[in-house]
């Protein structure tokens, strides 16, 4: 591969991740009631995100393991949690009219995003050393 196309933004990880976060929201948001699990599966859920970006990137090179692409895709399973959280009935009421759980309710889903965020980067560069190439032991 020529070196432009190693540091092209991996589309297809995206695309894959995307999907992937589509499917947890909808999922999520099958529930009646919102479940106390649409915070965690964002967080928890976004290291595995990290590791399947730099798995399907060390499919067609060796380089870098795709920091940028976690970092949005931890950014998109956070964001999907949080539309299928905002969408129940009477959430967007209630954080429309009280100021006091608008600030909770934001302030929350900004820890949430900044820390998919963080363990999704951490999860690629996991990832970049499990699927590293081996190498040969030192000759004596």
């Amino acid at each position: 591969m020529t070196p432009s196309i190693e540091r092209d933004f991996d589309w297809l990880a995206m695309g894959v991740v995307i999907l992937l976060a589509a499917i947890f929201a909808v999922a999520a948001r099958l529930n009646a009631q919102p479940a106390s699990s649409l915070t965690p599966a964002a967080v928890l859920s976004a290291t595995g995100c990290g590791l399947l970006i730099t798995a399907l990137r060390k499919l067609r090179t060796t380089q870098r393991p795709g920091l940028f692409e976690a970092a949005l895709g931890g950014l998109f399973l956070a964001l999907a949690q949080f539309l299928a959280a905002i969408t129940y009935p009477t959430a967007f009421y209630t954080i429309t009219t009280n100021p006091g759980e608008r600030l909770g309710f934001l302030t929350t889903w900004a820890l949430v995003a900044g820390f998919s965020i963080l363990f999704s980067m951490v999860g690629a560069a996991l990832g970049h050393l499990a699927f590293a190439p081996l190498r040969p032991l030192p000759s004596k």
